[in-house]
């Protein structure tokens, strides 16, 4: 669910400004680049639900993220679980530095189709412009958006957007999301099917500046029921907050060292 994350940024003409759907187009367009601009950061995740809480250092190794477990419920890891954390951390410096030209394109390549589906969410909704509001001291751009009714989703992912109302908040002056609601309007299958997200559910993105030219997410909320296996409802209930971004430059073997 982290790949919900992540969007919009870039400069807007003044007629694109004035129209929600094109507005929209433009920002997935941009979110491309702070997309590719995220894997220069590393950073932190704390995630918590129902079965507990883990702090995740985030690290850029060779064009992709990877995540390292550094706490758990409250706690640093044991010696055991840092030492498992530090082999699979550097296991997977190696492989990445060992890869063929066609299997770093590979991984580059599932990568980036991860959210490949958002280019759909221009032709997947009806817009509506709100009045403007303020988010974090700063105004911002208000889009209501609505399922169209007569969208042809391209793939499997894209079907979810027939079961989402949504509302955006652009930052007016870096136009980029600051804020993301999204209502689950009917049950959505994911994962083959074999999960349903249920009706009512709610997902809440905040997004924030952490360059001049950069926005990265704040948090992500996600509240709900989902049936999983088609068989047992759960409560879903999950908080991730993302901070501690910090640019770097140094090899993936001297990052193992500096979050040991």
């Amino acid at each position: 669910m982290r790949t919900f994350f992540l969007l919009f940024g870039g400069s807007l003409t003044l007629v694109a400004s004035e129209n929600p759907r094109e507005l929209v187009r433009k920002a997935i367009e941009n979110y491309q680049r702070d997309a590719q601009a995220a894997l220069r950061y590393t950073y932190r995740t704390t995630d918590t639900n129902p079965k507990g809480t883990e702090v995740t250092q985030v690290i850029p190794i060779n064009g992709t993220h990877y995540e390292r477990l550094i706490a758990k419920n409250g706690r640093p890891l044991t010696p055991d679980e840092e030492k498992s954390q530090r082999e699979k951390y550097d296991e997977a410096v190696r492989k990445r530095a060992s890869e063929s030209p066609e299997e770093h394109a590979k991984r580059i390549s599932k990568h980036k189709e991860k959210s490949s589906f958002l280019r759909d969410v221009p032709d997947a909704f009806d817009f509506t412009m709100l009045p403007p509001e303020t988010i974090d001291g700063r105004p911002a751009h208000v889009i209501q958006c609505v399922p169209k009714p007569d969208y042809q989703p391209r793939d499997t992912k894209c079907k979810m957007f027939s079961k989402l109302n949504a509302k955006i908040w652009i930052d007016k002056e870096d136009l980029r999301m600051a804020r993301a609601e999204a209502k689950i309007v009917d049950t959505m299958s994911i994962g083959w099917f074999m999960a349903r997200i249920c009706k009512g559910g709610h997902i809440e993105l905040t997004q924030k500046r952490v360059a001049e030219d950069v926005w990265l997410p704040k948090t992500i909320d996600i509240n709900g029921s989902a049936r999983i296996l088609l068989v047992d409802d759960k409560k879903v209930d999950e908080q991730i907050i993302f901070d501690g971004f910090k640019r770097v430059a140094r090899l993936p073997a001297e990052l193992s060292a500096a979050v040991r």
